[in-house]
């Protein structure tokens, strides 16, 4: 490790001295800073005039006084305030509706889709349709195409009423038609 060269030579401990004598580095950096210091002896040193050091507070003075104008603030007229502020709350009214109208969407397609898996369940439980629950179940998978094609939730839910319909039909086909002739 290189010696400090903020000290003069001087005040080298032992160590440092030796480390000098067989460091080429250090020994070139000794000699560069004697020599920085012998040429900064040799410059005279150069006081300005009076003069020069008031142009130079003058000049300050004059920076530190100007003043950066401030942009002004145009006050909003009072209509235009409160005609924002209804703007605003009608949004919000808005999006808030609209967030219950979907919930209350939601929920209604979550009591058809219960009821119609009620109604499969009991459809199911006699495995050969007649021919009369085959044309049925025809109108149903019709529906149920309509439906996966159908983006609007409205429509979905109208779909799903008929649907409901049609499969209590064939249902209420069962009950009654026990004898009947299967296909």
């Amino acid at each position: 490790m290189h010696i400090n060269l903020q000290q003069t030579y001087d005040k080298y401990t032992e160590a440092e001295r030796l480390h000098v004598q067989e460091c080429e580095q250090c020994q070139e950096d000794i000699k560069l800073l004697e020599q920085l210091k012998a040429s900064a002896n040799v410059m005279p040193v150069i006081i300005p005039e009076a003069s020069n050091w008031q142009a130079i507070r003058r000049h300050t003075i004059d920076k530190k006084s100007v003043a950066i104008p401030r942009k002004i603030k145009r006050a909003r007229p009072y209509f235009f305030q409160q005609f924002i502020g209804i703007a605003a709350s009608t949004f919000f009214i808005a999006v808030g509706w609209l967030v219950w109208s979907n919930y209350q969407l939601q929920s209604q397609l979550e009591q058809v889709l219960m009821v119609n898996q009620s109604l499969e369940l009991q459809l199911f439980d006699n495995a050969t349709p007649t021919f009369h629950q085959a044309g049925v179940l025809n109108k149903v998978r019709n529906i149920e195409l309509k439906l996966s094609q159908s983006t609007n939730a409205q429509e979905k839910l109208i779909l799903l009423n008929k649907r409901k319909l049609l499969i209590q039909e064939i249902v209420n086909i069962q009950k009654e038609n026990n004898d009947a002739i299967s296909i």
